[in-house]
């Protein structure tokens, strides 16, 4: 094993020795091809809590090849296996992260091992931060409700039968043993207000504790207890997992309740930001909204008119999708 010396510190020995493990691993799988490694998340601000993932990107010189990225993922699987905490390691190019920009890289990450490129990297343009976080809520949706082909506006639980309708039941990984937590109601609150905030104030968003404070800041609605209260019980309270006193179910089950209404309330957003990009000037944009209008389905008339009048489109691929996306009206 190669002897890896950090260039910082988790304040956490366990994690910063499994960082040197991670580090070496990598090191000896992909010799001479890795730029740098950038902590990202809680334990690069400091602030994890016991079920905190490990959230690091891992930057590869030039381009990054299909297989690498493949083994890449097969090794992190291996060492997940024997890891006692959730790792969320991701490979990045310096070629995409130059032709694209980024944002949480450059703000608020943690170089602790390598090149630092961080100042040549170019911020990505707010416009583009707000369509990423805008469409990457699809993801999410979906994912709690098991991938189906198409969602419904408005939506209904995950699981309309369970104490906690389903926002419990992703496994979280603490000190080995794997639990049922409360990590996809976080994320099913928090980034669709970090998408609230690029939308409605233009502003960038770096973290979970960043999107509370920036709620409260630039919108400051009626939606903002619970978006405090999902952080900070959660989190700090229940350390990511469910609850078992009594008080603290019925409060968590509360949070729940709620949030069904809060992910509806951004899809409503969501489908005025759709209807938007349909007038976009690039082609490539209005295909990827039609195809996103048949993967979340609105009963709504001005949906069906603004898909209707897409056939009149020049670009046949887009054409052929509005017909594929209208069946599911």
């Amino acid at each position: 094993m190669n002897n890896i010396t950090l260039l910082n510190s988790t304040k956490v020995p366990k994690v910063d020795l499994l960082l040197c493990e991670i580090i070496n691993l990598l090191e000896q799988s992909f010799p001479n091809r890795i730029r740098g490694y950038y902590l990202e998340g809680s334990y690069a601000n400091h602030s994890a809590v016991a079920t905190s993932d490990i959230d690091m990107r891992v930057v590869f010189k030039g381009k990054l090849e299909a297989e690498e990225r493949q083994q890449f993922a097969q090794t992190l699987e291996s060492y997940q296996q024997m890891c006692s905490i959730e790792l969320g390691i991701t490979p990045d190019s310096e070629e995409a992260l130059f032709r694209i920009g980024a944002v949480r890289f450059q703000k608020a990450s943690l170089l602790m091992y390598g090149e630092d490129i961080r100042a040549q990297v170019p911020l990505k343009p707010i416009d583009d931060f707000i369509r990423d976080n805008m469409h990457f809520q699809y993801r999410l949706l979906a994912r709690i409700r098991g991938n189906p082909e198409v969602l419904r506006f408005p939506l209904d639980y995950p699981d309309p039968a369970g104490e906690f309708y389903g926002y419990d039941r992703r496994p979280i990984r603490a000190d080995g043993i794997i639990q049922y937590g409360t990590k996809d109601l976080v994320l099913n609150v928090l980034c669709p207000a970090t998408a609230l905030i690029a939308l409605t104030a233009k502003q960038y968003v770096v973290s979970k504790q960043h999107c509370v404070t920036q709620y409260r800041r630039w919108i400051n609605d009626e939606w903002t207890p619970l978006i405090e209260a999902v952080y900070q019980q959660c989190r700090y309270q229940w350390n990511y997992l469910v609850p078992s006193d009594a008080d603290d179910r019925k409060q968590l089950r509360k949070l729940c309740d709620r949030a069904l209404c809060f992910e509806n309330y951004f899809l409503e957003h969501y489908k005025a930001y759709l209807l938007t990009d349909l007038q976009h000037t690039s082609d490539a944009y209005k295909l990827y909204t039609v195809k996103r209008l048949g993967q979340i389905v609105y009963s709504d008339r001005a949906v069906i008119i603004a898909l209707e009048k897409m056939k009149n489109s020049n670009n046949q691929e887009i054409k052929l999708q509005v017909n594929t996306t209208l069946q599911h009206y």
